[in-house]
């Protein structure tokens, strides 16, 4: 499932409209095609499917969690769970050009970005 640039923009103008109240990531999993990020909103979980690349690209909102038996560990779970985990979720923005998303986060007393970027089957990421 490749998502294009509207696809893309519907999921986060849709993620945002949630964004009133303080939406915290908790649990961070990961599949061979998704990393999943537990947002908590006030009395609800919703996960946010970040796709990995190799057709898979694109952001979906879901009420569902990775099943156990597809979760998988790897360096790039491991730097989301560090950077992003027990953090307050501010904003998800795509830029205007191209499918490049910036999720904007609050921890360590300060607001920081994660930036990702899909280019020939492959997601890039960077983190400030």
């Amino acid at each position: 499932m490749i998502q294009s640039y509207d696809q893309i923009k519907q999921q986060a103008n849709e993620i945002n409209s949630d964004l009133s109240d303080v939406v915290y990531i908790q649990k961070i999993y990961s599949s061979s095609y998704f990393i999943s990020l537990g947002l908590r909103y006030k009395g609800q979980t919703k996960h946010l499917y970040i796709g990995r690349g190799s057709g898979y690209e694109g952001l979906w909102l879901s009420q569902r969690r990775v099943e156990p038996t597809l979760r998988q560990i790897d360096k790039f779970l491991e730097y989301v769970r560090k950077h992003l985990g027990s953090s307050s979720l501010r904003r998800i923005d795509i830029d205007t050009d191209d499918r490049i998303v910036r999720i904007k986060y609050f921890k360590w007393g300060r607001d920081n970005y994660f930036y990702l970027f899909y280019k020939a089957r492959k997601l890039y990421f960077a983190n400030t």
